[in-house]
């Protein structure tokens, strides 16, 4: 009867040294666990919204990266944003990065279609480094 039931590759006849009970365990066990290739790894996604929301929360100074603008830059903290990017950035300074000048923009609205990337603001310091080395490093100069 239960010969009937389960595929031929999957029953084997008892033992001697194992006891029957162990026999109907083999053929009621469930199916292997999955491989390592089967096998679908869960990784968290961050939202875009999240991350905002946490560059909200902590008060990070960040810097925006305009949309075909390469040259200039937006630094501020976000003090609130909507679900179409819309920021509302306090402390706001456009930073030029060809003449390497900051403009202090106080409170600004950037609409979210300008946005291209958005980063935690590099220290004053990292970013002088940052610009020196580039200066020394200028083939032709």
């Amino acid at each position: 009867l239960l010969r009937s039931c389960v595929s031929p590759s999957v029953v084997r006849e008892p033992s001697p040294d194992k006891p029957v009970s162990s026999f109907v365990s083999l053929l009621v066990r469930a199916p292997p666990p999955a491989t390592m290739a089967q096998r679908s790894v869960k990784k968290v996604m961050t939202q875009p919204i999240n991350l905002i929301f946490r560059f909200l929360q902590s008060r990070t100074r960040i810097q925006i990266w305009l949309y075909e603008n390469t040259s200039l830059r937006i630094e501020g903290r976000i003090i609130g944003f909507d679900e179409y990017m819309n920021l509302v950035l306090d402390d706001a300074e456009e930073v030029d990065l060809k003449t390497k000048t900051r403009t202090p923009l106080q409170r600004i609205l950037l609409k979210g279609d300008t946005i291209t990337l958005m980063q935690t603001a590099p220290s004053v310091l990292e970013a002088t480094a940052a610009a020196a080395e580039t200066t020394t490093t200028t083939p032709g100069a």
